[in-house]
């Protein structure tokens, strides 16, 4: 518990840092572009989580493949996408997704500079949800590209190239509704300040549900969520994990964006509601979803990198289901 709680620390305290450094660079008076750092960052984690997801499925590959031809074909690991494929299209799709960070200047709400596109008729978190959708096209058509140059009908066993497609496009469409989702996040509204708090807010609701729902399954769990997923998973901590994310929730919205971006969040109090209710549900999910592959791949994390915590999948799981969530909320209120 120690190990996970510097770890924490520490990941929030750099995550902190980042942001307030990409809220700066966002001043129309210094550079005027919003979300540099977050794509550099989102391209940093792309290419981990990428080459995580292989790494996990390679710890206990065991499938027995049938002979094909009269010969014996007992490559195990013939099934996976090669790690520099992977990782390398899945780079591509997220700084495709990260375009408008680096093309299009944000000069307070409703206008964008250095294109004749506006607000009013493309907003730029629009755009750049449509470049994150042709960066997940890409990934697909470049492995599919791969996949038809290599192939030899002699020397493959019957579905091995289907089964590399489709823990390909499993990656892809995982880090799409990850990263192609919390990038764009950052020109909600066209406005620096509220794009960060979009940010912002979703993190900490997710997070501080996720410890609430920790504590509070320490302290009063009995009854199992999912066992056979998380055996660590209670229906009490799933309830804590709502009162985390209200009062994180609160915390950004009712006093962080005023206080410190003199911001007011003009929502209705029914939005409120469905935005703690979507974003903690979908965050367990999320997390039940990588607990999941892990329970398949036969391992208890995705990785090691990060003391106490883990891996960069079992720190971002929760936030995969909620960042297009979060994202359609915005859109909606």
């Amino acid at each position: 518990m120690k190990r996970r709680l510097i770890s924490a620390a520490i990941l929030i305290s750099v995550m902190i840092l980042l942001l307030r450094f990409d809220y700066y660079l966002a001043k129309p008076e210094v550079w005027g572009k919003a979300g540099i750092i977050l794509s550099l960052l989102a391209l940093f984690l792309t290419s981990l989580a990428a080459s995580e997801f292989i790494s996990l499925w390679k710890a206990n590959f065991v499938e027995a493949e049938k002979p094909i031809n009269g010969r014996d074909v007992t490559s195990p690991k013939r099934n996976l996408p090669a790690t520099w494929l992977v990782t390398s299209c899945a780079v591509a799709m997220t700084l495709l997704a990260s375009l408008p960070a680096f093309l299009f200047r944000i000069d307070g709400p409703g206008t964008v500079q250095g294109t004749e596109l506006t607000a009013e008729l493309v907003p730029l978190s629009s755009l750049a949800v449509q470049y994150s959708l042709w960066g997940l096209v890409l990934a697909m058509g470049l492995t599919f590209g791969y996949e038809m140059w290599r192939f030899d009908g002699n020397d493959e066993t019957a579905g091995v190239v289907t089964d590399r497609l489709a823990r390909a496009t499993l990656i892809y469409v995982y880090l799409t509704a990850l990263f192609g989702f919390v990038i764009p996040h950052r020109w909600i509204e066209g406005s620096n300040g509220m794009g960060l708090i979009a940010i912002i807010g979703m993190i900490t609701t997710i997070k501080l549900a996720d410890s609430f729902a920790l504590f509070s399954g320490m302290m009063f769990g009995t009854i199992k969520l999912a066992p056979r997923l998380s055996p660590k998973k209670t229906v009490q901590g799933a309830m804590g994990s709502f009162l985390g994310a209200t009062l994180g929730m609160a915390i950004v919205f009712w006093v962080v964006a005023p206080a410190v971006f003199g911001l007011t969040v003009n929502k209705p109090w029914w939005w409120f509601v469905l935005y703690v209710f979507l974003i903690t549900t979908a965050g367990i999910l999320g997390d039940l979803a990588e607990s999941l592959l892990k329970r398949d791949a036969k391992c208890k994390d995705s990785s090691s990198w990060i003391p106490g915590l883990g891996g960069i999948l079992d720190v971002l799981d929760s936030l995969v289901l909620a960042c297009p969530i979060s994202y359609a909320l915005w859109c909606l209120g």
